[in-house]
This record gives C-alpha cells, structure tokens and sequence, in this order.
C-alpha cells in the first residue's frame, strides 16, 4: 500500500548511511544526523522520515506559492510589530549568513519601459538584494518587472523608495518598504509597508525610537567612518544597517571600504545612482558582485 518511489528513496538513503564510517557522520551537521536516524528501517522511523520531509516541502512551497502569485506582498510586513522590516525583507536586508546584502539605485527617470525591464532583470540576475529609487514612476515599472519574474531563479527582489509623494501613493506602487526621514504617526496609511529610517546623526536615533519603538531599519548616509561608527554605536541591538555609499570612486576604492563598513555592523550597502543609464550600468554591475 506504500508508495514504492518512497519505500526506495528511503531505502537508498539508510543503505548508503550505514556505509559511512564513524569518522564521517561526525562531520555532518546536526541537522543531518537527526535526519538519519529517523531513516531507519523500522516502518515508524519511515514514517516520521516522510511527514519530516512533506512538511518542509510543504513549508518551502507555501512560500514559493506566494511570492509567486504576488511578488509585492511577499516582501511585506507580516509581523505584529508597527512598521518594522520583518519576514522576508528582514533576510534580505540582514542576511543569516551575515554577508552583505547589496541594494542598487535606480536613477534614471528618463529611462523607457524597455531599458528599466533590462536593468531591473540584470539587477536581479547578478544577485542584488534590492532595488532603491526616488522616482515613483520607476518603481511602479520595476515592481511590475519584478513581477514578471515570479516562478523564475533568481526570483523577484524587493523595491525600496523614498521620495516626497503622500504615502497611498507610494504604497499603492507595491514598493515593499519606504525610507522615511522624519517619523510620525503613520496610522494605517502604510498598511503592510515597512518602515527604514534615514538617520543623518545620533540625535535622530532617539526622536525615531520615541515615536517607533519598534523601529529596527536603518539607512546611514555614510560621511566617515568615524560618524558611521557614532550612529551606529546609538541604533538598538540587532539592527538593520544599511550604509549608503558613493560609486565609481578613483581606483574602486567603495570595494574595500564595503568590507570595512561591514565590520562596523552594517548588514546592506546602498550603491548610489548604480544605474543611470549609460552603457557602463552593466558592467559596473557585475563588477561589484
């Protein structure tokens, strides 16, 4: 009555388990040594082998199914927390394995449909994390570029704006988060939109946090090392630090300061006006990745 497909996958996998030697299991993650014991031969080992791996199946592909059918709302607050960058959008702008997630400006309002479908699709193609911008017109494209890669690898990646335009309007774009300079009460104007704070010294850290005491986002407009260190030294534990750095400096020297600045904590860097539509948009691009 079981499934053979099953019985031989679980079979192969306990055969070839007990191959390996002492010496080689100690190597395995944690995670994989719980696995192998549940793959025993005993029909109940089996059985919690089979649940164990259709509920992450199951998890996996819940997740899928919704960035799939609506890229937008996956990158959107899902946490009870007010305006906090949570869920998805927290791992890509705070990576678990700690690597730096890279975040590209769009600056380039003058671009047709055509040329900011190609830049958007390299953009997410050479692995960046996000795409920013301050032209609510280029979001509104690129968030329906972004869509069109739903199902695909890599798939879409999260829109970032920040512009003075009333907040429906931004989040009717299906930004998936607005930096803000000055905090106040939104109320439910955001809807599921989170919040990044542009902080422009450590007094604003305080006037943030009084208002948001949730706030957990942060962009640093990056002057020195030693005024970064100063605002950061100020930001709640945990935060999510996002430095935001001038491009095509003499001798790439952004390269090595990127690395310096994720030393001091940050967790995303910002490439200003990345892509402003002239032919070197690519090539800079896949430099820096």
């Amino acid at each position: 009555s079981h499934n053979p497909t099953t019985h031989y996958l679980l079979f192969s996998i306990t055969r070839h388990s007990r191959k390996k030697t002492k010496s080689q299991t100690e190597t395995w993650s944690p995670k994989m040594r719980k696995m192998i014991t549940w793959l025993s031969p005993k029909p109940v080992g089996r059985i919690i082998a089979v649940l164990y791996v259709f509920a992450v199946l199951t998890s996996s592909l819940n997740a899928f199914s919704l960035q799939s059918k609506n890229p937008s709302k996956f990158w959107r607050r899902s946490s009870t927390e007010r305006y906090a960058v949570s869920g998805p959008l927290k791992q890509v702008l705070k990576k678990p394995s700690k690597a730096l997630s890279t975040i590209v400006e769009v600056s380039a309002p003058s671009l047709t449909v055509g040329d900011i479908d190609v830049r958007s699709m390299q953009i997410r193609k050479s692995n960046g994390s996000a795409i920013y911008t301050k032209d609510i017109e280029t979001a509104k494209k690129l968030v329906m570029e972004q869509k069109s890669a739903q199902g695909d690898f890599p798939g879409p990646v999260p829109i970032i704006f920040e512009g003075d335009i009333e907040i429906s309007h931004a989040v009717d774009s299906g930004i998936s988060a607005l930096i803000i300079s000055q905090p106040f009460n939104y109320g439910s104007e955001l809807s599921d939109v989170s919040v990044i704070y542009r902080i422009m010294c450590p007094e604003a850290i305080e006037e943030v946090l009084d208002i948001d005491q949730d706030a957990n986002a942060f962009l640093i407009e990056f002057y020195s090392m030693e005024k970064f260190e100063e605002i950061v030294d100020k930001l709640p534990d945990g935060s999510i630090i996002i430095a935001s750095v001038e491009i095509m400096q003499p001798e790439n020297v952004e390269i090595e300061l990127c690395k310096n600045l994720k030393n001091k904590k940050a967790t995303s860097i910002l490439m200003k006006e990345a892509i402003v539509g002239d032919n070197e948009d690519n090539e800079y691009l896949f430099f820096f990745h």
